[in-house]
């Protein structure tokens, strides 16, 4: 049985602990908390045929509805694509980075969050249009996906090791991670992308 005293001095605590993991980010499914300042092996060699069991199911609850920018298998919005080595190979022909947001699109309140408050914004685009190949790979729990999608997007969840939602990795045209972003707090779109400069390995 619960004390009073735990009662009384710890719950409080406890509902601050969970809603500052809310707020910074959602877990992915099945895997725990993991840094992402870590060497990355090259670029996977991603299989044309997926595996039927290799996706895994969100542990978050349900948010409201959410928002894409490639709505799945949708042609993606103006900027954005959901191809991982088409984004790579555009990168390189144009000298681009590639900036990977990995989001839960319809189950992760943080990353609607994310792209309402600075990825849908003029000054967002304005900051990554000449310096980024912008690619989503959702993770959603709604939204239909192509079996090939589906497996790209799980194999790259595992490949670069991406334990929570939202995360946005800044990747060489080699597929090298340069610079990241774990989670959204809030600030708008300025504050956001000078924290990714930040964090870009020069």
């Amino acid at each position: 049985m619960v004390s009073r005293h735990f009662a009384r001095f710890h719950l409080p605590a406890l509902g601050f602990v969970c809603l500052t993991l809310l707020t910074l980010g959602c877990r992915t499914p099945g895997m725990g908390d993991f840094s992402l300042a870590k060497a990355f092996a090259p670029p996977p060699m991603l299989p044309s045929a997926p595996e039927a069991d290799s996706l895994a199911e969100p542990v978050v609850e349900d948010g409201a509805d959410g928002v894409s920018m490639t709505l799945g298998d949708a042609p993606p919005a103006a900027l954005w694509t959901n191809n991982y080595q088409e984004a790579l190979n555009q990168a390189a022909s144009e000298g681009k980075q590639v900036l990977a947001f990995f989001t839960g699109s319809d189950f992760c309140q943080p990353c609607m969050q994310l792209h309402r408050e600075v990825l849908a914004t003029p000054e967002f685009e304005n900051w990554a249009r000449d310096r980024f190949v912008l690619l989503e790979l959702d993770y959603p729990k709604r939204t239909p996906l192509s079996p090939e999608l589906a497996q790209q997007n799980q194999e790259l969840l595992a490949h670069y090791g991406v334990r929570r939602f939202p995360t946005v990795l800044v990747l060489s045209p080699q597929g090298e991670v340069v610079g990241k972003s774990n989670g959204y707090l809030g600030g708008g779109p300025d504050a956001w992308t000078a924290a990714v400069d930040s964090q870009v390995l020069r």
